[in-house]
Parts: C-alpha cells; structure tokens; sequence
C-alpha cells in the first residue's frame, strides 16, 4: 500500500491493519479514510488473510476522531461493511482514546478487545459534527445507553464497556494482547465463518441494518 497513514502487514494468516499517525493520535482525515478502504479492499482480496486486527498506532489513542481542521467528507468509505463489503472476521484491538469515527470503526468489529486505559466517548453533541453513522451504537448495546452517549457525550471507561456489552468478557486487558484470538478463528472453516457473520447481520432490521 502506498497510503503511509495505515499500514497494513500479514503475519500468520492475520491481516494486522493500523492507523500509524501516533503523533497526532490517528486522527481521522481524507488519508486514513483511504487508507483504511485500501486495506479492505487488500484484505477481502487475499487468500491468505482470513481475520483482521484493526488497531492504532501508540497507547495514547485508537484514534481521537475526526481531525476537525479538515475532517473527511467520506468517512463511509473506511468503514468494514459500510465502505468495502468485508465477511471475514474483524477484532478491533484497541487502547487510549476511542473518539467519534473511532467508535463507529470499532462498532463494526465482530469482536473488540479493549485495554484497561481505553476511554470511549461520542462528544459530536458538543463540537456539532457527525456524521450519522454512529446511530447503528443503539443496535449493538442497550438503547437507552447507547443514546445516553450520543446525546450527552460524556467518555465511558472500558469496564462500563463490557458491562453494557460493547466488548465482550475476557478481553479487558492491560495491553492489547489478543491471545489466542487471531489464530482460533484462522483455524476455523472460513465458510462457517462467513455464514455465521451474514447470518447476524440478517439479523438486523433491513432498514437499519450496515451490510457486512
């Protein structure tokens, strides 16, 4: 890839793929959002690669959003699902700050496994800027705590995170250390794989619902 805001590297049959603007906390611009649709399409394209670890670069933050001097007008398009069809497995791996596009990024991960220091907050209500995408939050954890954080803004740590589901037991870790979560889900059938992620996206109200 020819894009230096993401990089993107195999290693054991995992597409390792990794916003790597760690000085400016990965922020979100037009370069990251081509980036990250570069390297889905890259990975929906290889035979080799059979899961996806989006991350970001430094402990700081995932990604602290949308860089709001010139923020995307396409963030759709870095999005797995929504930008690119992807249907293999995708875990976020994520540590610091999880701000604005960030949380939509992670939104569509199948997994997510978060480190203790991760803050999650959707201040757009404040800095009067979104994008609509978010609103797929209020499917994927309770309605009234998905709205709670649209509407008010205020950051949640990682262990209210797990308790409202965002990510699920067992990835609350100090660093990002997947164990053996990559390497489990390349050992399994990648069809049963496919079948399973399109069955739960079937799943979802077809009005509301972003194809995978």
């Amino acid at each position: 890839m020819s894009n230096t805001a993401v990089s993107y590297r195999s290693q054991d049959r995992t597409a390792i793929i990794t916003i790597d603007r760690p000085e400016r906390m990965n922020r979100i611009d037009a370069d990251v959002v081509e980036g990250l649709h570069q390297a889905w399409h890259r990975f929906m394209a290889s035979d080799e690669d059979r899961v996806a670890v989006l991350t970001g670069a430094g402990d700081k933050a995932f990604t602290a959003g949308a860089d709001l001097k010139a923020p995307p007008s396409n963030l759709y398009r870095g999005i797995p699902g929504v930008g690119v069809p992807v249907d293999k497995p995708v875990i976020g791996a994520v540590a610091g700050w999880v701000v604005g596009g960030g949380m939509v990024l992670t939104t569509m991960c199948d997994i997510l496994v978060a480190a203790d220091n991760t803050r999650f907050s959707y201040p757009e209500v404040k800095v009067g800027f979104t994008g609509g995408l978010i609103a797929n939050l209020a499917l994927r954890i309770p309605h009234k705590i998905a709205m709670e954080l649209l509407l008010v803004g205020e950051p949640i740590d990682a262990k209210r995170a797990y308790e409202v589901g965002a990510r699920p037991d067992g990835c609350h870790r100090r660093q990002r250390g997947l164990g053996g979560g990559p390497q489990g889900l390349c050992r399994e059938a990648p069809a049963q794989l496919q079948g399973a992620l399109r069955g739960a996206s079937a799943r979802i109200p077809a009005r509301t619902r972003m194809e995978r």
